[in-house]
């Protein structure tokens, strides 16, 4: 099938994308999000950029066998399996609304969102910041929400997981990259397509941000579902007091402009970049840091592959 027609655009349909920086509040949003009564979004799809890319394995969606393996070869991705729905793949080939990647995807995420009684459907896969100018492609009328939080506290957060960088210096290169990537591609869209969301504000001014935020998405917030909401109240700032001045040091050499434009408190201004021996350095100990992930990764592809329940009839 050409690349045209594989990824020609479903117009017809508002999805909702959650993007951002890892350990941005990604996960804070995706919860207050579905409290509302009209949206779903599942947990992370990680698939959406790289089935963009497959459409020479099909070879015409018209034929029903061909859109079957499309949907069965979505549905058997790993963390579209951990999605709470159940589907059935004849089901699926007759409500989707073209026959086309996006009608495949749209069937997909509507599916989940009518078994959960809402009207609208959404996405939270953090890295799809990275894509926004792709998922337009097939999803024109998108509304994209980019929640930003001061990359120092991301870092400390982030070497904190099983999965991304070990260091200040990678995971400050990782947030530039993602916040960055974000910005430019986002702000070049309408005011109804983009916003950006500061985590910080979530915390100490909800009232005001998630008003903004579903005034945004034409979407009413009622004051008792505010109140219901549980927000991590001083979970921000973190790295005043537990990020050494050596790696606030470090963060602001690589991000410290970012920062500053944003509007986040710099240290250090101005302070020298990394010279080429310290940028070796930290990527060689990001590297043998990161070698101890290797178990974390083989003990989820192995649960994701045999313990996950199939939600496929």
């Amino acid at each position: 099938m050409t690349e045209k027609d594989f990824l020609k655009p479903l117009s017809e349909v508002k999805p909702i994308f959650v993007v951002g920086c890892g350990r941005s509040g990604t996960s804070m949003l995706l919860k207050i999000l579905n409290q509302h009564s009209s949206i779903a979004i599942p947990s992370e799809s990680h698939f959406l950029i790289d089935y963009m890319k497959k459409h020479d394995k099909y070879e015409t969606l018209e034929d029903d066998r061909v859109i079957e393996k499309l949907f069965r070869d979505i549905l058997n991705e790993p963390f579209v399996k951990e999605f709470k729905a159940k589907y059935n793949i004849q089901q699926l080939v007759k409500s989707v609304k073209s026959r086309t990647y996006a009608g495949v995807v749209n069937a997909i995420y509507d599916t989940y969102r009518l078994q959960h009684n809402k009207a609208r459907w959404g996405d939270k896969t953090p890295p799809y910041v990275h894509y926004i100018n792709e998922i337009l492609r097939i999803f024109p009328e998108s509304q994209f929400i980019h929640i930003i939080r001061d990359g120092r506290d991301c870092a400390l957060s982030v070497i904190e997981q099983p999965w991304g960088p070990k260091n200040i210096f990678r995971s400050a290169l990782m947030w530039k990259r993602a916040v960055t990537d974000g910005m430019e591609q986002g702000r070049k869209l309408p005011p109804s397509q983009y916003i950006e969301i500061r985590y910080e504000k979530i915390l100490t001014s909800p009232a005001d941000e998630l008003g903004r935020l579903f005034l945004f998405l034409d979407e009413p917030l009622g004051s008792d579902k505010l109140k219901a909401m549980d927000f991590k109240k001083g979970n921000y700032y973190k790295w005043k007091h537990r990020m050494s001045d050596r790696d606030k040091k470090i963060f602001e050499k690589i991000a410290g402009d970012l920062l500053e434009e944003l509007g986040y408190e710099r240290i250090y201004n101005p302070v020298n970049p990394l010279n080429a021996f310290e940028k070796a350095y930290y990527s060689i100990d990001n590297r043998v840091r990161t070698a101890k992930n290797i178990i974390f990764d083989i003990q989820r592809a192995w649960k994701l592959k045999f313990h996950t329940p199939r939600n496929v009839e």
